[in-house]
């Protein structure tokens, strides 16, 4: 079924949330059928990513939609068309600070696996230091987040990438108007970052250098 429409993509979402055995096996078959069509990968973001826009899906179904575009990702970012990478890395930029706790874990889980199945994603890195400098405490906090969900899953090489934001991410835990909690994750994340780089024989130096400057 090539070119599945939105409405199409809502039933398959809803139809794998389903209590039944037979609905959910005949909507794994389809998404098995339908995944690596062009453009599929680019609704299932959209769907996932609406947020609080009008014709936004309910979380259950936009938890489905981003559990389908983690494995997406993860199993064929690689044979993904140009634009669908493209509409996959824009859709998650414009929702890492989602209002929905109950998601955001998602989504960052995504854009994790978007870094280490699709290389250096700078607009990643600016986003994430324009949210610790300039952004509200939510974005703030959702940002941060991001950073410790990298820290954990992306190893040294995606460290070492961050280590550049240890500086905004200290000032931002050392600001007065950082509430408890922003302040709390600020300081782990820079615990976690500076432990994965410090640690790794093959951190590198310019990484090394960024992290013991913010010290």
């Amino acid at each position: 079924m090539a070119g599945m429409q939105d409405t199409e993509l809502t039933q398959l979402l809803t139809a794998l949330c389903s209590d039944d055995k037979t609905t959910r096996t005949n909507a794994e078959a389809m998404l098995a059928g339908n995944r690596q069509f062009a453009g599929f990968a680019s609704r299932v973001a959209i769907a996932a990513t609406a947020g609080a826009n009008a014709g936004a899906l309910p979380v259950p179904i936009r938890q489905m939609a981003l559990t389908v575009l983690k494995q997406l990702v993860i199993d064929h970012w690689c044979n993904l068309a140009p634009e669908d990478k493209s509409k996959v890395q824009q859709c998650l930029l414009g929702a890492l600070a989602e209002e929905s706790s109950a998601l955001r874990g998602l989504l960052h889980a995504c854009a994790v696996h978007v870094r280490i199945c699709g290389g250096a994603w700078p607009e990643l890195q600016e986003q994430i230091g324009a949210g610790l400098v300039k952004g509200t405490t939510h974005e703030a906090f959702c940002c941060v987040e991001c950073m410790f969900a990298l820290l954990e899953e992306g190893g040294i090489e995606v460290a070492a990438s961050l280590g550049a934001l240890q500086e905004p991410l200290l000032r931002l835990a050392s600001g007065e108007a950082s509430p408890p909690a922003l302040r709390r994750k600020c300081i782990e994340v820079h615990c976690a970052g500076v432990n994965t780089i410090v640690s790794s024989p093959q951190a590198p130096a310019p990484a090394l250098e960024a992290v013991l400057s913010a010290l």
